[in-house]
């Protein structure tokens, strides 16, 4: 902003070029809004007089400089009629300020990583389902698989969970014939899938995925039917599971 009326502004050729590039880059639209302020601005009262000028530049939508001035009888008139202007050209023609370019609501200066996800809490055990009167055995013959082989029976008091590669479970089946309260090693293992796991202990208890899915032993009370199945290396039969029941 200057004091001095009537002296003509110092152009520059950087300026110059500026200036034709805005003019080539402004819409239509825009060029007809700011050739009908400046008509206006032109069409005002002549102030040979004026005392005082008020200067400023915008920026247009595509990135270009736009330099808009007026004059007044003092410097602080001029700058109330640029005022004016200049918020006619903000609202109507979305120019601002290359002082103060626009910012995002917010600058994160951090990033958090987020915590990784914990392991399921393991549920309780569930209540063993209350015995039943067994089933009248049918006359019908024993399966081929069953019908060489003894099945034997124990009373388990704990399990083990241990999940294994390939989405499968290895339970270990406790009892307390060797050792109080629960024996040293189980007495049959048996591996699967969790949902025919699931199924397995179907008869003894509300028992879910969930309860199959970490490491955990659990204490229990039912009945482990199983048999002898092929030999080992040393030579003596691995123990197969067949049922469980209350």
């Amino acid at each position: 902003m200057t004091d001095k009326p009537g002296m003509p502004l110092p152009y520059t050729q950087e300026q110059l070029a500026e200036a034709q590039e805005a003019i080539v880059n402004l819409t239509p639209e825009a060029y007809l809004e700011l050739t009908e302020l400046i008509n206006s601005l032109q069409e005002q009262v002549r102030l040979p007089e004026a005392g005082g000028f008020a200067w400023v530049e915008m920026m247009s939508p595509l990135g270009a400089k736009i330099s808009f001035g007026d004059r007044a009888e003092s410097s602080v008139a001029a700058l109330r009629r640029l005022r004016k202007g200049l918020a006619y050209a903000v609202k109507e023609m979305h120019l601002s300020s290359p002082k103060a370019p626009m910012q995002p609501a917010s600058q994160p200066t951090t990033q958090t990583t987020p915590a990784a996800p914990g392991a399921p809490a393991v549920p309780s055990a569930p209540a063993v389902a209350a015995p039943s009167a067994p089933a009248a055995p049918a006359a019908s013959v024993q399966p081929a698989a069953l019908s060489t082989h003894t099945i034997k029976s124990f009373g388990c008091v704990q399990i083990e969970v241990t999940p294994v590669v390939g989405g499968k479970v290895k339970v270990g089946f406790y009892g307390n014939t060797h050792k109080q309260p629960v024996d040293e090693y189980a007495t049959v293992y048996a591996t699967d899938a969790l949902p025919k796991m699931v199924a397995t202990f179907a008869p003894v208890g509300a028992w879910t995925e969930d309860h199959f899915k970490a490491a955990a032993k659990y204490d229990v009370s039912f009945t482990v039917d199983y048999r002898e199945g092929r030999l080992n290396s040393k030579g003596k039969p691995y123990l197969d599971l067949v049922a469980l029941r209350p």
